[in-house]
């Protein structure tokens, strides 16, 4: 009998944020198996949501990454959020003033971020 991916959302969720924490430092699936001391192909697994990984490898994943383990939580935390729905009841209490201003603080902070890839990338 063939194994089945799970269907369990919080493990779906985890594949996607473990994907998305993996490519945010540009590693590939090989690259954190190295660092981590996994195989690629559970990392694969992982990210396709084939397994569930049990958090002694959750902790290797973490080190492999360079993040304290509590912080792949929160990432998982985060990912689950309706972020529009967060945005809006966090401008609910802003004046109209800081409402407008808003746009502008966003684009810089953007632009800031930019600058930091761009001079990362440089090096």
């Amino acid at each position: 009998m063939g194994k089945t991916k799970t269907t369990d959302p919080t493990t779906l969720m985890f594949g996607r944020t473990l994907k998305r924490l993996r490519r945010a430092r540009r590693m590939t699936q090989e690259d954190l198996g190295e660092a981590s001391g996994l195989a690629s192909d559970t990392i694969r697994r992982i990210e396709i949501h084939d397994v569930s990984p049990r958090l002694a490898t959750l902790a290797m994943i973490a080190r492999g990454l360079g993040l304290p383990i509590s912080t792949m939580f929160e990432a998982l935390d985060l990912a689950e959020l309706d972020v529009e729905r967060e945005i809006v009841r966090a401008a609910r209490p802003l004046t109209p003033a800081e409402r407008a201003l808003a746009p502008r603080v966003l684009r810089t902070i953007a632009a800031l971020f930019e600058a930091a890839v761009e001079a990362d990338d440089g090096q």
